[in-house]
C-alpha cells in the first residue's frame, strides 16, 4: 500500500515546534494513540520532512525498536550519529578521527575534541547545535518504554528536561522534544506528578487517519481494479471497527482483490463481514479473558480498565476490589493478583518503575468502555 501522507498537519506541528506559529509549542509535543495506527510512518514521512524543510535538525529515535537496550544508549548514539552527519566527514577521516565518550554510562562515538571524556545530553545536544548551527528536534517514538523498570530511562527523560531547559536559556529555543506513545496512561508517568521530568506538559492525541485516508485507498481499489465499485462509507466503517488500523485494513483489501479473491461484486459486503468478524473475535477474546480469571485478578483488572492504575493498595482501592469481588482482599492478595497478571503468556498489564500498572493492550479499555456504557459490566462468564 502506498504511504497517505499528512502534510498540513506535519507543517502544523513543524511551525508550532520552531515558534513560526506565535502561540506553538517551542519546548515541544506530548502525543498519544495507539500501536499500529500509522503514528511513526507519520513521523518519518511527514513530520521529519516538514521540520527539515523548515531549517531545522529532526533525529527521530525509536525506543520500540531495541526494547533491551536503555532509552538513554539509543537517545545518546542517536545525538552522536547526528554530530558525525553534520560534520561533513569523509569515511577515511572519520575512522582516524572518532573518539569515545561516555554519556549516561553508555560510550558513544564523535569527532567532536570540544566534548569532554564524561559527557552530558546537554553537551552532546549543544555540539550539535554548534556544529550544524540550526535549531534542534529530539523526536522520541514510544516514548512510554523510558518509564518501564529497571531501564534507566526516568534519569534519561530527567537529562533531556535539563537538556532543553539549558539550552533554552534566554529565549533561546534551540531545542524542541516531541515524545509519543502508544498508551496514554503509561506516557502519562512523564508529566503528572511533581516528580516526572516533564511535569506540567499537556498530552494531545495524535489524529488518527480518517475519511480522506479511506477515501483514496477507494480510489486506489477502483484505479487498480475498475470492477469493483467501492462504497466509501462501508470503507470508512470497516476502518473505524478495525481500531483506524492501516495495516489490518490493508489485509483485508489485498485478500479481496488478489488470487483467488470472490467476485468483485461482493466487495462492500465483505470488507463488512471481514471487520466485523475481525471486532467481534476481539470482544471474545476480552471476554474470555477477563472471565477466565479468579475474583481478585477479576476485581485488580476492572480498576486498571478503568484508568486507575494508581495507588493499588489503598482503601478506596480496597472497597472497589471488594465490591467486585464480593470479599475484602488483603495486600498479598493484590500483589499476587497483580503479578499473575504480569506472568501471562500475553501479559495483561504493565508496570512503571513508580509502581503504577497499566493495560498492556489499549484496545481492551474501549472494550471495557463499550460494554460499561451499555450497562453490560461486568460480563457473565
Amino acid at each position: 500500500m502506498n504511504t497517505f501522507h499528512r502534510p498540513d498537519l506535519a507543517r502544523e506541528y513543524a511551525e508550532s515546534l520552531l515558534g513560526v506559529r506565535r502561540f506553538g509549542a517551542t519546548s515541544g509535543l506530548f502525543l498519544a494513540n495507539r500501536r499500529r495506527t500509522g503514528k511513526s510512518t507519520f513521523l518519518l514521512a511527514d513530520l521529519v520532512p516538514a521540520l527539515e524543510n523548515l531549517g531545522a535538525v529532526a533525529i527521530y529515535v525509536d525506543l520500540w525498536a531495541d526494547q533491551q537496550a536503555e532509552p538513554g544508549a539509543l537517545i545518546a548514539k542517536a545525538i552522536a550519529s547526528a554530530i558525525r552527519r553534520h560534520e561533513g566527514l569523509g569515511a577515511k577521516a572519520v575512522r582516524a578521527g572518532l573518539r569515545k565518550v561516555t554519556v549516561l554510562g553508555v560510550a558513544v562515538e564523535v569527532s567532536s575534541p570540544q566534548l569532554p571524556e564524561q559527557a552530558t545530553l546537554t553537551d552532546l545536544l549543544a555540539e550539535l547545535h554548534r556544529t550544524a548551527r540550526r535549531k534542534i528536534v529530539l523526536i522520541i517514538d514510544e516514548a512510554q518504554q523510558a518509564t518501564a523498570p529497571g531501564k534507566g530511562g526516568m534519569e534519561a527523560m530527567a537529562a533531556l528536561k535539563s537538556a532543553r531547559d539549558q539550552l533554552n536559556l534566554g529565549g533561546e529555543y534551540t531545542l524542541a522534544i516531541v515524545m509519543t506513545g502508544s498508551d496514554r496512561d503509561k506516557l502519562c508517568r512523564l508529566v503528572n506528578s511533581n516528580q516526572a521530568p516533564f511535569y506540567g506538559s499537556e498530552i494531545n492525541v495524535m489524529p488518527t487517519l480518517g475519511r480522506e485516508y479511506t477515501d483514496s485507498l477507494a480510489a486506489l481499489i477502483e484505479e487498480d481494479r475498475p470492477d469493483i465499485q467501492v462504497d466509501r462509507d462501508v470503507l470508512d466503517e470497516a476502518f473505524v471497527m478495525l481500531g483506524y488500523r492501516p495495516q489490518l485494513l490493508g489485509q483485508i483489501i489485498r485478500d479481496l482483490t488478489g488470487l483467488g479473491r470472490p467476485p468483485a461484486e461482493r466487495f462492500n459486503e465483505e470488507v463488512e463481514a471481514r471487520a466485523t468478524a475481525q471486532r467481534l473475535e476481539r470482544e471474545a477474546h476480552y471476554q474470555n479473558t477477563y472471565t477466565a480469571l479468579k475474583h481478585a485478578p477479576r476485581a485488580v483488572l476492572s480498576r486498571i480498565l478503568g484508568g486507575r492504575g494508581q495507588g493499588m493498595f489503598t482503601p478506596d482501592a480496597k472497597a472497589e476490589y471488594r465490591h467486585i469481588a464480593g470479599t475484602l482482599l488483603t495486600d498479598n492478595q493484590i500483589q499476587n493478583a497483580l503479578e499473575k497478571m504480569r506472568a501471562l503468556d500475553s501479559p495483561l498489564i504493565w508496570k512503571s518503575d513508580r509502581g503504577d500498572y497499566a493495560l498492556e493492550d489499549t484496545q481492551m479499555r474501549d472494550w471495557y468502555l463499550a460494554r460499561a456504557a451499555e450497562g453490560k459490566w461486568p460480563p457473565a462468564a
